[in-house]
Formats: C-alpha cells, structure tokens, sequence
C-alpha cells in the first residue's frame, strides 16, 4: 500500500467532523468540525483541507442499522460521497460508523463536539481493518 494521509468523515446534515491520519502509522486524530448549513461554504471548507493535505482517499462513515440496512440519512451520505469525488477526483472508501459518536462521547465524556473524534474513530477502524489483512 501506498504511503499517504488520509481524512475521514462523520457527515451529519448540521455539521461534518473531520479526522486526519496516516498509513506510515496507522493512527489518525481528530482534525475540526465543519458547519454543513451552507453547502458552498462546507465544500470549500472540504476542498481546502483535500489540497492542503494533498488528499488522494478519503473515508466516510456510513450509517447503517444493526441488521446492517441503510438508514435514511444513507442516501445524503452516498450524495455527499459523490460530490467529494467529483469535485476533488478523491477516492471514497466506506467504513461501518456504528456506534462511533458513542465512542467518542465516551472518550469526552459528555457529547459537545464529538463529531471530529467520531472521524477519528471511523478513520482508526479503517487502519485497523488493513493492518489485520
């Protein structure tokens, strides 16, 4: 595998949290929240963290409910996965978020501003899945 930097996304209609991490190491980190109200202001947010850190790959989290069926927050989630493609030739992954903001509202122990270590959390089940091939 190619050595590169990696971000991940907790997308939520409000606001998008944004881990950073790396394949030398395997670890990622929480990076910032991002606002989704305005769509124009949140992709140009995205597009300057994607240049920034000459981003080639990109993970989103990808709801899904216990039986493993899509959730209706899927759908924006796939919309929002093809608009970073097409607007930033990046390539998607997707990685099962199930229970990740629980995670992170653990790791903070309330659940102010845990969306930025939920994109860390999905982005590190991502680094543990290919550690484990």
């Amino acid at each position: 595998m190619e050595k590169e930097i990696v971000l991940a996304f907790d997308y939520g209609e409000k606001k998008i949290g944004v881990a950073i991490g790396n394949t030398f190491s395997f670890t990622s980190r929480p990076l910032e929240i991002v606002s989704n109200h305005n769509k124009k202001d949140c992709f140009a947010r995205l597009g300057y963290l994607i240049n920034h850190w000459e981003i080639k790959r990109v993970i989103v989290g990808l709801s899904l409910d216990l039986n493993g069926s899509e959730q209706t927050i899927t759908a924006s989630i796939y919309r929002f996965s093809n608009r970073l493609k097409g607007r930033f030739q990046v390539a998607v992954e997707f990685v099962d978020e199930s229970y990740s903001s629980i995670e992170a509202q653990s790791l903070l122990r309330n659940n102010k501003h845990d969306d930025a270590i939920a994109a860390a959390v999905i982005l590190q089940r991502y680094f543990d899945a290919l550690s484990i091939q």
